[in-house]
């Protein structure tokens, strides 16, 4: 074989392409070909070439055979007998970019950039509220009336704390950590008394 045959450039179809991304993972088979799995992946996507997803060969390992897809079919396209072509060398395979991969990629760089530069002048930018739900007025009295019993008693819980360590009935900690010390002894947390709320007759 001469050394010309041996170097010409490998045209692989799309139904071997899709036999191929079935074989092994795609990361390894990138690498077959030189490129990267995002490449290779972005090709079978645009071929419409079903590909593994995530766990399949985990499964595959574990000795399951999980589900594979047919290749969808399709009218014959132009490209579908050189999905890819892999022109190979002496030193490291690479991959024949067509040039609708080239102008999607171009054009990808270039929205970027276009977005990039839009949200960077100050009026463009989209100021998020440190609170963001919008509550229902039933909800919000009732979690303001929480807050505000949850806050009654982390000060009832500090008074208590200084009336253990000086105990006087005289003491205004006394009177303060009752709170606290009524909740600690019935095994509740908060002291409140939630009126139920009606919109109406039943």
């Amino acid at each position: 074989m001469s050394k010309e045959v041996e170097q010409s450039p490998l045209k692989i179809a799309r139904e071997d392409l899709y036999e191929l991304a079935w074989s092994k993972p795609m990361c390894e088979l990138a690498k077959d070909f030189g490129i990267s799995d995002v490449a290779l992946a972005k090709r079978c996507k645009r071929l419409g070439i079903p590909v593994p997803g995530r766990g399949y060969w985990a499964r595959v390992d574990a000795g399951q055979t999980p589900y594979r897809p047919k290749l969808p079919s399709r009218e014959p396209q132009w490209h579908d007998q050189r999905a890819l072509t892999v022109a190979t060398s002496d030193d490291t395979p690479s991959i024949d970019v067509s040039s609708e991969d080239a102008a999607s990629d171009i054009s990808d760089a270039a929205w970027l950039a276009e977005r990039t530069a839009f949200e960077e002048i100050p009026e463009n930018r989209i100021e998020v509220p440190d609170v963001t739900r919008i509550w229902n007025s039933v909800i919000r009295a009732v979690r303001d009336e929480l807050e505000t019993a949850a806050s009654e008693m982390r000060e009832s819980k500090k008074a208590a704390e200084r009336y253990n360590k000086r105990p006087d009935w005289r003491s205004p900690d006394h009177d303060a950590s009752w709170k606290w010390r009524s909740s600690e002894d019935r095994g509740q947390r908060l002291w409140t008394r939630i009126n139920p709320l009606h919109s109406g007759p039943a």
